[in-house]
């Protein structure tokens, strides 16, 4: 059993991975959360985990890929939540102290310390899987073999960022905190903030998604049952076509990499998606979160450029909304050899 859910959660992400031999033996992970304003629909979902001995609800890992808002406020409210009891066996998250070793901008770096305040505070696991110094930054070299990691027999094969578009969110994390009257890395005024704050974080997106966040997404290639799964935040496109060639190269593929699912970067935007990742790999079947209500993704190019590159593939919105809907018409699946999925009710979920 292997399966993604994309939760109804806005413009934002927040995937569930569920993979295990039965339906009675299933381990989890929680990748990002949504924007705050759609956290009932999380808290929801989670609270139908089941709780362990210890009266936690426990998933094995939780991976907050960048600090853009409509990723990451999400989880910061599930931490708050004391009655959910949210309990991850590690967590993949670049926060202050990754990125300082070496810019974010403010759409996130107020969250992003928040973050690193309730994991520090909570005690919880954080870059363990890459433990080494101050934590370890969850980051693929320049040159050599990619990173990965196996939790309960899912490969994890990370494929993004580069270390380089870490070192960048530095200065203008700072820079964001500092005008802000604050210093990056103070947990104290975090959880200060926090507790000032009582609904913890706005219920509304900031600007534009700043480049340099996306850039910094953790972005992974998920295999379970020789299925695979690629699932990229809002990576870049170049670093994704990149990582994706020496993961083929790695595997001595003689073409390029198989995939099952591929959920579209930046939610569907053609800024995060060329000829050149597509051609990096081999796959059908393409997943898309968001409204389109903040940004109107996806851009109809994106699609388009999918639809008239992949032979019959196959798109998978969890929404239907104005900015999904012109793919629906059946007449243009059937001439243009594509089919569109949409959601009845709930989250979307795709076995892979």
């Amino acid at each position: 059993m292997f399966r993604v859910e994309a939760l109804p959660v806005g413009s934002g992400d927040a995937l569930i991975l569920e993979w295990g031999p039965s339906e009675t033996e299933v381990h989890r992970m929680l990748i990002d959360g949504g924007v705050g304003s759609t956290y009932s629909t999380l808290r929801e979902r989670l609270l139908r985990l089941p709780m362990d001995a210890e009266g936690r609800r426990f998933i094995d890992l939780l991976v907050i890929t960048h600090i853009d808002n409509d990723h990451i406020e999400g989880i910061i409210r599930a931490l708050c939540d004391r009655e959910l009891g949210l309990f991850p066996g590690d967590v993949w998250f670049n926060g202050w102290a990754q990125v300082r070793r070496s810019g974010c901008g403010d759409l996130g770096a107020k969250e992003g310390e928040w973050l690193g305040a309730l994991l520090e505070r909570g005690r919880l696991p954080w870059n363990k899987a890459f433990a080494r110094g101050d934590r370890g930054r969850v980051q693929i070299p320049s040159a050599g073999p990619l990173p990965r990691r196996t939790l309960a027999g899912l490969e994890l094969v990370l494929l993004s960022p580069e270390p380089a578009q870490l070192d960048r969110l530095r200065s203008t994390w700072d820079a964001a905190i500092r005008a802000a009257g604050g210093v990056p890395g103070d947990f104290d005024r975090a959880i200060r903030q926090l507790e000032e704050n009582g609904t913890l974080v706005s219920d509304v997106l900031g600007d534009a998604d700043d480049s340099v966040t996306n850039g910094s997404s953790i972005a992974f290639a998920a295999t379970y049952g020789g299925r695979s799964a690629l699932l990229t935040g809002d990576a870049h496109r170049d670093t994704i076509a990149a990582s994706l060639k020496r993961l083929a190269k790695e595997a001595k593929l003689d073409g390029p990499v198989p995939l099952q699912l591929f959920k579209l970067c930046h939610h569907g935007s053609i800024r995060n998606i060329d000829r050149a990742v597509l051609a990096a790999m081999s796959c059908q079947r393409f997943l898309i979160c968001t409204n389109g209500a903040r940004h109107r993704h996806p851009d109809a190019s994106t699609i388009d450029l999918v639809i008239n590159s992949v032979n019959d593939a196959e798109l998978i919105f969890n929404y239907r909304s104005p900015t999904t809907t012109p793919w629906s018409k059946k007449a243009d699946q059937r001439d243009r050899q594509y089919r569109a999925i949409y959601p009845t009710a709930g989250a979307t979920i795709v076995d892979v």
